[in-house]
């Protein structure tokens, strides 16, 4: 490698010497990342640093296209100086701002509604929230890619919403987001015809009112959507029961699947059975009940079958410390379902939960190694994970922990590298706050050549 004429320069860049073009797509950064936060708007607040920032800032009509209406004074600020730039706009309809300032936000933003990209509304009350959807009936936004839909009222307070972006020409969207609303009033609400071209769905935090979502709405939901590359499941629960046969929902294209799992989980198997997706490389599973992840581990046989091409698993065990898990350790068959793995990630609140896989991944290594001894080198396909990139383990420090992480992790290493499979560790935070003092450790493994 050719060294840099000049060699490099060792001085640190200040900020405010970075040239314009650089620092406005820091502030297009900035405006997008805070879009969500209450307080002072990024744009503004920038805008007061300097003179020279102030004058870019201003001068930039791209900083002010992502758009938080929480007045209508500033409301028509940012619709002004983001000139004809397509906007991502949110929405908090809060009660503080109250019904007739609320639909004097939603006005003035449907007279800018062809501009939109993406749509984020927030709805602390039921009230609020009809007001709003109501005005979007009226919405006519070609442009729309992103809407999502927060609810924080009383569940039992939303009854079923009336239909939005019923314009001859609806928006294609790319990505809905529904959390805490009811589904049984979203098929009407939200049409079939938007979600053709969906790429991305998450639903979260169903209200117990509503109950679970009936199989066959859940169906035709996910068949409205060929195109879908992520969805995302969080204790939302379709209503299958266990031993019953169900048509197979076929997603060719889902490339990622979410589940954050609630109680009553037998559905589990079912969902697995049910949900074909032959190009699945991301799987993220989440719960905080013992029970689910021994269901997890009788699913083993169907994930090995239909999903072993996973490429990255992302665990997050939030069950309480001191929680028994059903077993002992994982079910050896866990590293043989996934034989592609190249990420493996796993969050616990307590280090036994992140023993619980570690441990009996060591005990296998050493089967390995043993027979590698006595007989000759092990394919690759005896290996555990030889494709395996990086280990992400994230447990609260515990000085006390019987089987310590590190030592679990310098185990997992030298046998590794007595493999051949080099294990290089990274990084080690340790992170603290008032309530809890947690470790996240970071490993690279670094595989053989050819990998």
């Amino acid at each position: 490698m050719m060294p840099l004429r000049g060699g490099l320069n060792s001085r640190r860049t200040d900020i405010t010497s970075l040239p314009a073009e650089l620092l406005v797509l820091v502030f297009e950064h900035g405006s997008q990342a805070t879009l969500h936060t209450l307080g002072r708007p990024f744009a503004i607040t920038i805008s007061h640093v300097s003179q020279r920032w102030r004058q870019l800032v201003y001068a930039s009509a791209s900083v002010w296209r992502a758009i938080p209406s929480t007045s209508h004074i500033l409301l028509d600020q940012y619709l002004k100086m983001s000139q004809n730039y397509t906007l991502d706009v949110y929405l908090h309809a809060r009660p503080r701002v109250g019904d007739i300032g609320v639909l004097d936000i939603v006005t003035l933003l449907l007279n800018h509604s062809h501009r939109w990209r993406s749509l984020y509304i927030r709805a602390s009350t039921a009230p609020l929230l009809f007001v709003v959807i109501s005005r979007l009936r009226k919405a006519r936004a070609p442009m729309l890619q992103r809407f999502e839909l927060y609810v924080d009222a009383q569940p039992h307070t939303v009854g079923q919403l009336p239909p939005i972006f019923v314009d001859e020409r609806p928006p294609n969207l790319a990505s809905v987001t529904l959390e805490g609303v009811g589904f049984v009033g979203m098929p009407l609400t939200i049409s079939v015809s938007l979600l053709t071209g969906l790429t991305s769905l998450t639903l979260s935090r169903l209200p117990r009112s509503m109950g679970q979502i009936p199989y066959a709405s859940f169906k035709d939901l996910l068949n409205a959507s060929p195109k879908l590359k992520h969805l995302e499941l969080d204790s939302v629960v379709p209503k299958v029961m266990y031993g019953v046969r169900y048509d197979e929902i076929v997603l060719p294209h889902l490339q990622s699947l979410c589940l954050v799992v609630p109680p009553d989980s037998h559905y589990l198997q079912q969902l697995f059975t049910i949900v074909t997706a032959p190009s699945l490389r991301v799987l993220r599973f989440e719960s905080g009940w013992a029970l689910n992840w021994a269901i997890f581990e009788d699913s083993l046989s169907i994930l090995a079958t239909k999903y072993h091409d996973i490429k990255e698993l992302y665990f997050s065990v939030t069950l309480k410390p001191g929680t028994p898990m059903v077993n002992d350790g994982v079910d050896p068959a866990f590293f043989k379902a996934f034989p592609h793995l190249r990420q493996f990630s796993l969050s616990v609140l307590d280090d036994a939960f992140a023993t619980y896989y570690l441990l009996p991944w060591i005990g296998l290594l050493t089967e390995d190694l043993q027979s590698d001894e006595e007989k000759s080198p092990l394919p690759d396909s005896a290996m555990v994970w030889p494709q395996l990139d990086l280990l992400t383990v994230r447990a609260p420090y515990d000085a006390e922990s019987l089987v310590g992480l590190d030592e679990c992790l310098e185990m997992l290493g030298t046998l590794r590298m007595s493999m051949g499979l080099p294990f290089d560790l990274q990084e080690a935070f340790i992170f603290a706050d008032n309530e809890t003092l947690s470790s996240s450790i970071s490993v690279e493994l670094e595989g053989p050549p050819g990998y």
